[in-house]
């Protein structure tokens, strides 16, 4: 899945760390005026999780990703 990741996308990836996440932040702050706060509680509560099960299937031929995903 590491090729279709987002370049900004920190969380659980090789040779990234919290760290680097900061430093990323840091240097975004710093070029807008302007933050977007969001709430993403009950984000998962609502997704359709046949629909994300199905685009984690697309993009890996690996099933015990899709199972992970379908247990979580």
């Amino acid at each position: 899945m590491e090729p279709i990741f987002h370049p900004g996308s920190y969380g659980y990836r090789p040779k990234r760390s919290a760290l680097d996440a900061v430093a990323s932040c840091r240097q975004r702050c710093f070029k807008k005026d302007w933050v977007l706060d969001l709430d993403i509680r009950k984000f998962f509560d609502t997704v359709d999780h046949e629909l994300m099960v199905k685009a984690v299937r697309a993009n890996t031929d690996q099933d015990w990703v899709v199972l992970y995903v379908r247990r979580w």
